[in-house]
């Protein structure tokens, strides 16, 4: 009898236990699951980009080694460029339509002042798309405001000067490099580093969150097997 009182009052005991052992198994499982759910969810990048076409100009000597509005020292060899309304620190694709040639700078100044003109560049940034002459450009570059409403701070932007940009997940993201600098040069350079040692796909990756004075940049590729049918 009080052996079986002993033993019902043990079970009594113990089974809350295991029940809320299986309650945090179930919890784990279903965090575990949702975070495998967001790494193989495509995300249609077009929605979240701006694009604008324009006549571009770029600044050199006059200029070099001024402050820019941002704060910079404007750097004539470096891959930075002016425009009226761009966020500060954002990373702009800017495209030359008439020889397909692109490049990737951060913008870090206010202009230009031309009312026929959207965008100003480097002098070396213009150069690189023979963009010296006033061209036609193409400017692609992610709008923040709608990446706020919609996804969190666990997903990487990435910015490519040879395809197209991309939205990915952090579990999606292999990163070969990271840099924490104001000089976007440096970050280019990384960048194209990488992609003439591999013909993998390599992005420079932001967080998702609007660009600080001093950011974080991640050099990197997908670990998806066709990244282009999964956007």
């Amino acid at each position: 009898m009080i052996h079986n009182f002993f033993l019902n009052l043990l079970l009594f005991l113990t089974i809350p236990y295991f029940v809320a052992l299986d309650s945090t198994k179930d919890t784990l499982e279903i965090k575990t699951n949702e975070a495998e759910s967001k790494a193989t969810t495509s995300i249609n990048v077009d929605q979240y980009l701006r694009k604008q076409t324009g006549i571009a100009s770029y600044y050199a000597h006059k200029f070099h080694n001024r402050r820019t509005a941002s704060g910079e020292i404007y750097d004539m060899y470096g891959y930075t460029a002016a425009h009226k309304k761009i966020a500060f620190g954002t990373i702009v694709k800017v495209t030359n339509p008439i020889n397909d040639k692109s490049v990737l700078v951060k913008v870090n100044d206010r202009g230009p002042f031309k009312k026929s003109r959207i965008f100003d560049l480097s002098y070396r940034a213009a150069k690189e798309i023979d963009g010296l002459c006033t061209p036609k450009i193409e400017l692609t570059y992610f709008n923040f405001k709608k990446l706020k409403q919609d996804l969190d701070t666990h997903y990487l932007l990435g910015h490519s000067i040879s395809d197209d940009f991309v939205i990915l997940h952090r579990e999606q993201v292999e990163i070969c490099d990271s840099i924490e600098t104001a000089n976007f040069e440096e970050v280019v350079n990384a960048y194209l580093q990488h992609k003439q040692i591999s013909d993998d796909k390599y992005y420079i990756f932001t967080k998702n969150h609007k660009p600080r004075k001093k950011n974080l940049f991640y050099i990197g590729t997908s670990i998806i097997d066709d990244i282009d049918e999964a956007q």
